[in-house]
């Protein structure tokens, strides 16, 4: 990751969505797996917020949060939403022009 989107394409989505920014979220993880002899709903996220005017990266964010369980399964939609809630508070604050 350069730290740049495609300055063409972010340009392009910024006119046609009528945004100054936009996030690209990517799911890294989304699993039940065993974690040290437990049973865990796992969900990983990695977001970034890009200026449509020039494609560069202003913020960018990775976390993930896992959840044990021993017979009934986590949601992992529920721990995404969660997730997504917790990172987008550190989030810059916007400014105004």
């Amino acid at each position: 990751m350069t730290g740049q989107s495609d300055k063409d394409s972010a340009v392009k989505l910024g006119k046609s969505l009528n945004v100054d920014a936009f996030l690209v979220v990517r799911v890294n993880s989304w699993e039940y797996v065993r974690k040290e002899g437990d049973n865990v709903g796992r969900v990983g996220l990695s977001l970034r917020l890009i200026d449509a005017a020039t494609g560069t990266t202003v913020w960018k964010a990775r976390h993930e949060r896992s959840d044990s369980y021993m017979f009934i399964k986590p949601s992992l939609k529920d721990i995404a939403k969660e997730l997504a809630s917790e990172m987008i508070k550190y989030m810059p604050p916007q400014t105004k022009k």
